[in-house]
């Protein structure tokens, strides 16, 4: 189960789904609000509503137990339904997941900042550049039809407004007491350079979560399964087969 970050969509990992399709069963989908899902009719962008509808989606598919990998927010999700629901998850992927309190998000959801406002809202192709630049250590590396994939996810109808609906709902509690619940295999993939949520954070997360391994890829940003696709996908294959159970 492959659980995509904020503003992205289940496109991020195509790379990942690619390489593990002709060996594992893979889900990936939108979150609400995000990419082709469309706005929640509810207006509820809370991770606790987003769990309980991942974990419905696991059972309308008839699937009780598997491996989850999360990206930034989607790891968030993974390793809370790691800690809420260890009979559900078999192993664990945290790739450059939110855990601690980042741009003053704390218990409680932080002010939007206008600029976000407005990129999320009007997304502009400069604006995008932007933010690529803060996400991918080489943005340079993108392709043009990546970039206008990311625009036209955020500009879909109903999209924007739900993506700030979701930052007004967003809170990071904080996380010890929860990670200390973790009793998957788990492994910390992170890109040195990522400027959304610093590598000092992998380490704290390794320290919380007990056993876990930990992998940093030196000048890569905030998304290796796309910006260090061929090894990340190595790291992650290994870690599957190992008899870590």
């Amino acid at each position: 189960v492959l659980i995509h970050g904020f503003s992205f969509s289940l496109e991020s990992w195509d790379k990942w789904a690619a390489g593990l399709v002709p060996h594992y069963r893979v889900i990936r989908f939108d979150l609400a609000g995000h990419g082709l899902s469309g706005a929640d009719p509810e207006g509820r962008y809370d991770s606790a509503t987003r769990m309980r509808r991942i974990l419905a989606l696991m059972d309308a598919l008839g699937i009780r137990r598997a491996s989850f990998a999360g990206n930034s927010y989607g790891g968030l999700l993974a390793w809370h339904i790691a800690a809420a629901h260890p009979r559900r998850v078999d192993k664990l992927v945290l790739v450059d997941s939110a855990a601690w309190s980042i741009n003053g998000v704390t218990e409680k959801p932080a002010p939007v900042p206008p600029a976000m406002r407005a990129y999320l809202l009007n997304p502009q192709p400069a604006m995008v550049r932007a933010s690529a630049g803060l996400i991918f250590a080489d943005p340079a590396q993108l392709t043009a039809a990546r970039q206008d994939m990311m625009h036209d996810m955020i500009a879909r109808p109903g999209n924007g407004p739900a993506l700030v609906a979701h930052l007004e709902q967003f809170t990071l509690a904080g996380p010890e007491p929860d990670l200390a619940l973790i009793s998957a295999p788990t492994l910390i993939l992170w890109g040195r350079a990522d400027r959304v949520i610093p590598v000092e954070q992998a380490w704290l997360l390794h320290q919380a979560i007990k056993g876990s391994k930990l992998v940093i890829y030196e000048g890569v940003g905030h998304a290796p399964q796309e910006e260090a696709a061929a090894q990340s996908l190595n790291d992650l294959r290994h870690f599957l087969v190992s008899d870590e159970k």
